[in-house]
């Protein structure tokens, strides 16, 4: 409630940097909701290194970046996700030629 109101500092005294607290879906969707891309981004970036084998987030994080306008990075992370997880590759070249004709595939 604290982030969603503007007072992230406020959240952060309170919460020191508990990565748990700021890496927690709702927070998260709360950064999303108040479009701070690059923040949703850096949490999914920790979510991956705890996580490495979830394809959720890296799919997540490509859809970050390219909502933030980082249309290369979620071209890279879509790129890296075919080798990580072939079973779904062609689902992932399919949302990587969407985004090379312009349209978006999140």
């Amino acid at each position: 409630l604290l982030i969603l109101n503007g007072q992230e500092k406020k959240a952060k005294e309170l919460f020191g940097d508990d990565e748990s607290i700021f890496t927690d879906q709702r927070v998260i969707n709360v950064y999303g909701k108040l479009q701070q891309y690059s923040k949703v981004i850096d949490a999914y970036k920790k979510l991956i290194i705890k996580d490495p084998d979830n394809l959720q987030y890296y799919a997540t994080l490509a859809g970050a970046y390219f909502t933030n306008g980082e249309k290369s990075m979620a071209l890279a992370e879509l790129k890296s996700m075919t080798i990580k997880f072939p079973q779904v590759k062609s689902q992932i070249e399919t949302a990587i030629k969407q985004i090379q004709e312009g349209k978006s595939p999140f």
